[in-house]
């Protein structure tokens, strides 16, 4: 693994000067590729209902770990290395998986239909989850209790910031709602965007040093917005150039780019102030390109391809 990501300002050119190295072949479609805070693991979430852990350094897979049962909608990393936070495609509960002992050693109930998204906040004692019952849960990973429930209008999707101390909250597939963690009565700022018919929210993230939020579409639409006042609203929609298409993309560690990838199977660089596309660079995937996930300690990425292939790229 080369150099530390969160210490380097990146240019374009390091970026498209970067080298891909194949690490599988499985032909199987991903649901989510996920990093671990180190940088040195990740995991695939796979439509086979199953988790599949990869050695970055040796570009070899670890474990995989069958779901079949109540199948496997997402999973984000722990509070420790070797726990990793489960949502079933079957059920409606929230599981804490052990690595170490390969069972799940506690659950949270109180989800009413599946649940859609999860983070942990970056204290790692408290878990946010939104569900398609509209609602946002709050968790205390100390005491399996839930503190806060908020009701929203529609199908949420939420982020913490890179401090945990703010909430961003996108409903109606319209507007985001910012919370300050201390008081969840009601938003301090709410910002609405210019959206587009059928074009529904997926995700929603924040950049790495908390200026700018992403937020991803079932649609070719990715919006980009400066999180303090949302005055400049970008849409990423120059990803694609074939039919409708949804991608899930990463900020770079500085924060300077946001790459995706698009139907032709390339992936494009923007610069996230302004929502200017960069460039574009060929792939090896021969497919389109589903998911690009940034290491957040080193200077390295992910790309995942609509037939399940998975490649890493690093610097020359």
């Amino acid at each position: 693994m080369d150099g530390d990501a969160n210490l380097m300002e990146l240019s374009e050119e390091q970026i498209a000067a970067m080298k891909p190295n194949k690490l599988s072949t499985k032909q199987v479609p991903l649901k989510s590729v996920v990093f671990n805070d180190i940088g040195d693991q990740f995991f695939t979430v796979t439509t086979d209902e199953a988790i599949n852990i990869y050695q970055l350094e040796d570009e070899v897979l670890l474990t995989r770990i069958n779901c079949k049962t109540d199948g496997i909608e997402m999973a984000i990393w722990g509070p420790h290395p070797e726990i990793l936070i489960c949502a079933p495609t079957k059920a409606f509960d929230i599981r804490y998986f052990s690595l170490h002992d390969n069972t799940v050693v506690r659950s949270f109930s109180g989800h009413t239909d599946v649940i859609t998204s999860m983070m942990l906040c970056p204290d790692g004692n408290s878990l946010m989850t939104c569900s398609r019952d509209k609602t946002v849960k709050l968790w205390d990973m100390r005491q399996n209790q839930c503190t806060a429930t908020i009701e929203c209008s529609s199908v949420p999707v939420a982020a913490y910031d890179n401090e945990g101390l703010i909430m961003a909250i996108g409903v109606d597939d319209a507007t985001i709602k910012l919370y300050d963690l201390g008081d969840l009565k009601s938003a301090f700022q709410v910002f609405d965007l210019h959206t587009y018919e059928n074009v529904h929210f997926r995700g929603l993230k924040f950049s790495p040093g908390g200026n700018e939020i992403i937020i991803t579409t079932n649609s070719i639409h990715t919006y980009l917005l400066d999180s303090f006042n949302a005055k400049h609203i970008h849409d990423l929609k120059e990803v694609a150039d074939g039919p409708n298409f949804s991608s899930t993309g990463d900020f770079t560690n500085d924060e300077q780019f946001y790459l995706i990838g698009g139907y032709d199977g390339r992936i494009s660089m923007f610069d996230a102030k302004v929502g200017k596309l960069k460039s574009k660079f060929d792939t090896p995937h021969g497919c389109p390109v589903t998911h690009v996930a940034f290491n957040p300690s080193f200077v390295n990425f992910v790309s995942g391809g609509s037939d399940g292939t998975l490649y890493t790229w690093s610097p020359v």
